[in-house]
């Protein structure tokens, strides 16, 4: 079991999907002011494809919003760009470009792999 955050614990979560957005939320829910979340992804849209389904029966919307007004509504501060490497014994994550992001808390939530169902 993980150790509860120290205040100011520094939590990096990679990947803005619909896990990523759960893990921030549930972790200004849980840990509130005692960590500091930033979300890392290139995106610039908040998109849930099943939600077009309902759009085009016109059950519902499709989701479809600014990823920054999404990420901001959790609390968490956003960095657009990509993870490329870890290095877990010192704690760093490396962005694309060579950015190095320290952290005390890692969240690899970066989606699946897709592929064509039907060839």
């Amino acid at each position: 079991m993980p150790a509860t955050p120290s205040p100011h614990s520094q939590v990096l979560v990679t990947g803005a999907g619909m896990a990523g957005i759960e893990a921030a939320l549930a972790l200004r829910e849980f840990a509130g002011d005692r960590v500091a979340v930033t979300v890392v992804d290139p995106g610039r849209r908040f998109v849930i494809p099943a939600s077009a389904t309902g759009s085009a029966f016109g059950i519902s919307p499709a989701v479809d919003v600014s990823l920054g007004r999404v990420v901001a509504r959790t609390g968490a501060a956003l960095r657009r760009s990509r993870l490329v490497a870890v290095d877990g014994r010192r704690r760093l994550a490396m962005l694309a470009g060579g950015e190095l992001l320290r952290y005390d808390d890692l969240v690899v939530a970066i989606g699946p792999r897709l592929a064509p169902a039907i060839p």
